[in-house]
């Protein structure tokens, strides 16, 4: 079964989730189309981690509804479409792992039907994308922190995803890499993707709108 192009990238009704038996987010109200790109902000335990693990169904939700592409987080539908959904969390690979920048990207296509003579392609052309196929080669652990964000987003890129969620990107770089991310960020949504990016500062990303999350509360949108 296949979504509706009318349905949204996601939506959340009256969603909340408990960690150890407490609330830590919710109840919210969330709806963003396909194509759009949203900000959310607020400061550390605020619940937006805890929100990107309920869209990418690592973690249940306790009360409410969650749908991602136009499926139900947890069924059959939705086992199948979240290979479209990519996620850029704050600690993706073992750095202490030697392994190259090329190696990383390819997590993304891991139990892909990916014939052989096409894998090559589409991972040269996520980290070219991402801005990173110069680096294929290089020990993804030598990396720069903005080096190894922009193979992280190759890694999800390969997927070739509709839905692209971030914790953090911008945490732990110089200003120069925040430049550089913002600019990916801004190029790989002009070009489609929809984009949710979850952060404490939003000043270096695009000026998408803003929504703001507080003791698990979310607020309206507001232009960024």
């Amino acid at each position: 079964m296949t979504s509706s192009p009318a349905e949204p990238a996601l939506e959340l009704r009256a969603a909340a989730a408990e960690r150890s038996g407490r609330r830590v987010l919710g109840p919210i109200d969330l709806r963003v189309e396909r194509g759009d790109a949203l900000l959310l902000a607020g400061p550390n335990g605020s619940g937006k981690t805890t929100l990107l693990l309920l869209l990418v169904g690592l973690i249940r939700a306790s009360s409410g509804s969650v749908r991602v592409l136009g499926t139900s987080l947890g069924s059959a539908e939705w086992r199948r479409a979240r290979r479209k959904v990519g996620y850029v969390n704050q600690a993706s690979v073992d750095t202490t792992l030697p392994i190259s920048a090329l190696e990383v990207a390819a997590i993304g296509l891991a139990g892909a039907m990916v014939p052989p003579q096409l894998r090559r392609e589409r991972l040269r052309r996520a980290m070219q994308s991402a801005g990173c196929l110069h680096l294929e080669h290089r020990l993804y652990r030598e990396l720069s922190g903005g080096e190894k964000q922009r193979v992280d987003i190759a890694r999800c890129l390969a997927q070739e995803p509709e839905l692209l969620l971030l914790d953090e990107p911008s945490a732990a770089l110089d200003p120069s890499a925040k430049e550089a991310l913002g600019a990916l960020l801004g190029a790989l949504h002009d070009g489609g993707l929809t984009i949710v990016a979850v952060s404490h500062e939003t000043g270096s990303l695009p000026s998408w709108p803003v929504a703001s999350l507080s003791r698990g509360l979310l607020e309206p949108a507001r232009l960024g």
